[in-house]
């Protein structure tokens, strides 16, 4: 599995290939498979967050901090 920033740099990659192509179906292909890259970062990104708050949560309620 890709880190959200890999998912970010894929979306990139694809927007950079879907700009050069003239094929209009190869643009709009690439152009949602970026989205869908982004989408999976933002999405990597919440996860993390989340943890990040419940984990902080836990060592809170176990004394730990």
């Amino acid at each position: 599995m890709l880190t959200s920033k890999e998912y970010v740099q894929q979306a990139e990659e694809c927007l950079r290939l879907a700009n050069a192509s003239s094929d209009v179906y190869v643009r709009a292909a690439l152009t949602e498979l970026a989205y869908d890259f982004k989408a999976m970062a933002k999405a990597l990104e919440q996860r993390k967050e989340w943890l990040d708050g419940k984990c902080d949560g836990m060592k809170t309620i176990a004394g730990l901090t």
